[in-house]
């Protein structure tokens, strides 16, 4: 029997409250992975990389990064023209561009 098939027999002894508290506790902790994830793919880059990503629409945009923030990465939009665009970007939509 697996892990998973063990644990949801036993949550079946639990009360709703107790279910409550355990959901509070499994929600927290993927967040806090989730964080801790994002963290750790906002630290493959550093000011100056060159990065593509896309957008809502499915435009690829080629980008330099210009700031590591706790969640997003800032970045500036390379062929912008005269007034190009600055993005946050989620580390996890970034692509470093092979030097």
């Amino acid at each position: 029997m697996s892990k998973v098939t063990e644990i949801v027999k036993s949550l079946n002894a639990l009360t709703v409250e107790e279910l409550r508290t355990l959901n509070s506790e499994v929600v927290a902790l993927l967040n806090h992975r989730h964080r801790m994830d994002q963290f750790e793919k906002a630290r493959a880059f550093k000011p100056g990389d060159e990065v593509t990503f896309k957008t809502r629409q499915g435009k690829t945009i080629t980008a330099i990064v210009n700031k590591i923030n706790q969640k997003t990465v800032q970045v500036t939009q390379k062929d912008g023209g005269p007034f190009p665009m600055s993005w946050n970007v989620s580390p996890g939509l970034l692509t470093k561009v092979a030097a």
